[in-house]
């Protein structure tokens, strides 16, 4: 007998092996994406805005020559038409504050005549003459009130005072409220502290008032006082500074 052949078995199929070469190709790029990730994750975080600056207490303003338990009170009053008397009033206030006194400049209007007994520490009186030996508008009132005949002369033996006057020789009455307030406040019982000073605007008024309140400094101070005439300025508080902390 002959065998009938049978049919021809289909051939396997044959699957070739991942080529080497493609593995690290693949892997590669996980690497890459896994490391770009990781990169742009950082650089977001990197942009996040910062603390605000934290701000360090600045230094407190100290007083040049002065005490450090300081002085005490300063009262400084003006009676001024045309300003003069009120600007050299806080330049004073600023050298009274410089030595260690808690210094205040008032119109004369702003202090109630009544309490003028009552004021402590030293009082300085600068006191402009208007027209013919008048006072000015805002020294009326005080003038009214200290001339008045009823005062007793120790009504002011508390107040210890300073006085300063500007005035022009070109009138008649020349510094006549600097010269009252002096002799009517010693009159009254007032100390004074200090001679009295004398502007003339005909002449330089700002070089009168520099030597008198040299003279007064000296007067208030003693030998702790600086040079006669040295200008001085209060010193400044240094602007904050700022230190970033960058978390």
């Amino acid at each position: 007998f002959f065998s009938t052949p049978s049919a021809a078995a289909a051939p396997a199929l044959h699957m070739p092996n991942p080529s080497p070469a493609l593995d690290l190709s693949s892997g590669l790029a996980t690497i890459v994406v896994l490391l770009a990730s990781w990169l742009l994750l950082r650089w977001k975080r990197g942009r996040r805005a910062p603390p605000p600056p934290r701000e360090e207490p600045s230094a407190p303003v100290r007083a040049v020559g002065a005490k450090a338990a300081g002085r005490g009170p300063m009262t400084i009053l003006f009676g001024s038409q045309t300003g003069t008397a009120e600007g050299f009033a806080t330049t004073l206030m600023r050298e009274a504050r410089v030595r260690g006194y808690a210094a205040r400049a008032l119109d004369l209007e702003e202090l109630p005549p009544e309490e003028l007994g009552g004021v402590e520490g030293p009082c300085v009186f600068l006191l402009a003459t208007h027209g013919e030996g008048d006072p000015t508008d805002n020294t009326v009132a005080f003038h009214r009130w200290a001339s008045d005949a009823s005062r007793e002369p120790g009504c002011l033996a508390a107040l210890q005072y300073a006085a300063f006057g500007l005035g022009n020789t070109q009138y008649e009455h020349y510094n006549s409220m600097g010269k009252w307030v002096d002799a009517r406040l010693s009159a009254l019982g007032a100390r004074r502290l200090a001679p009295l000073g004398l502007g003339d605007d005909d002449g330089d008024i700002d070089a009168d008032f520099e030597s008198w309140r040299a003279s007064l400094w000296v007067a208030l101070c003693g030998g702790s006082d600086q040079a006669d005439g040295q200008e001085e300025a209060e010193e400044e508080a240094p602007a904050p500074s700022y230190v970033a902390v960058v978390a």
